[in-house]
Parts: structure tokens; sequence; C-alpha cells
């Protein structure tokens, strides 16, 4: 499990579900289900590279530019979001 001041994400075992825990919101999980393990994959080592990215800001500003770095970069893939 990787975890950062505004969030923890995990790998699932199943392989291709990648799930965040969001300190901020009022969710428990979002859970990501993509297509192969290869894709969750992707996904998963992009989020933890972007979250070192951003690691100086406050914890909402990371929040906010981590949702809006999914929007942008990962819109054009075939995943279901399951919300919790």
């Amino acid at each position: 499990m990787y975890t950062n001041a505004f969030m923890g994400m995990e790998f699932m075992e199943e392989g291709n579900i990648v799930v965040q825990h969001f300190l901020y919101s009022d969710y428990l999980a979002e859970e990501y289900v993509f297509e192969s393990a290869r894709e969750a994959t992707h996904f998963y080592m992009a989020c933890i590279g972007f979250c070192e990215k951003i690691v100086d800001f406050p914890p909402t500003i990371q929040e906010r530019q981590f949702r809006k770095f999914i929007l942008d970069e990962f819109g054009y893939m075939n995943y279901q979001v399951n919300i919790y």
C-alpha cells in the first residue's frame, strides 16, 4: 500500500484493480477496475510518480491536482470506477 498526506492507494491481488482511499473525501474508497493488470499497473505507478512530484504542496492542493491528473491522463482508458 502506498500512502501520502491525502490518500492511501493499494494494488489489489486480482491484478486489475486499484483502490484509493482519500483522507478528505466523504467516500470510504474509490475502486478503479481496469481491463488488464498491465493497465492497472501503469495507472498505479503513474499515480505514485505524480504524487512524488507534488509532495511539497498542502494536502488539499495535492488532492485537487491529483484528481485533475487522473482525469487528464487516464480519461482515454477503459476502466470502471466504483465508489464506496
